[in-house]
Order: C-alpha cells, then structure tokens, then sequence
C-alpha cells in the first residue's frame, strides 16, 4: 500500500492491485496484522497491511481513527447515537472507545461547521 499522490492510494491485494480515490472508502476494519477496506459499493478488500500503515497515509482531514480496529471516513458518517455508536453510508454500525469519543465529536464539529450551510438543532 502506498500513495500514488494525494488523490489515488494503491492497494496491493492478492490478485493485484487496486488505485482508490480516500472517498471510495467508508471505513477500514483492522483483522490482526490485516486490514478490511470497506468501499461504497458495498465491495470490501483484504490487505495485508496493517490498519496503522493506513492511518499514516490516509489524510487526517477526512478520516478519523474512532476505535483500535476502525478508521471511518467522516464524509461516510449517516449518524452519531448517544449511545457511542457511528452509522456510516454502508450501513455498518461501530461502538466509538471511549477514549475517542471526544476526539470525534470535535473532529465532527469541526468537519460540520467547514462543510455545512446550517448546524441541525436539538
């Protein structure tokens, strides 16, 4: 895995390799020293990196590690419960950490705020 540029990331796989835009990804699931790449179109990749070598080349500004096993990327984000969980575009839903929950909500709040016309009420 590495970036092609700021656009493009290449993932090698088993049977070759992939070039994804960060917006193609909804999440990516950490499996031991492998990583789950969930995409839009419901297809998912298994790598044989691990989810911390994502972290370091996925830009910060859209993606947001919510749990030692997720990465989510915030523009997939449907929903935040109160009950610490994420909703994403996939359908998929992830318990927040605790010691990440705060984090997110700032990096939301920010993410909101920079690309929203109005801030939802209640």
């Amino acid at each position: 895995m590495q970036k092609v540029n700021n656009k493009i990331l290449m993932v090698n796989v088993r049977e070759g390799v992939y070039l994804l835009k960060p917006e193609e990804i909804v999440c990516l699931e950490a499996s031991s020293n492998y990583t789950r790449l969930h995409l839009c179109n419901n297809k998912m990749i298994f790598s044989a990196q691990t989810i911390k070598k994502y972290e370091n080349c996925l830009p910060e500004t859209d993606f947001i590690r919510i749990h030692s096993s997720f990465i989510v990327n915030k523009s997939h984000i449907t929903q935040i419960s109160r009950a610490k969980k994420v909703c994403l575009s996939n359908n998929l839903e992830i318990t927040v950490a605790k010691r990440r929950w705060k984090y997110l909500m700032q990096k939301i709040n920010g993410y909101c705020n920079a690309n929203s016309l109005a801030m939802a009420v209640g």
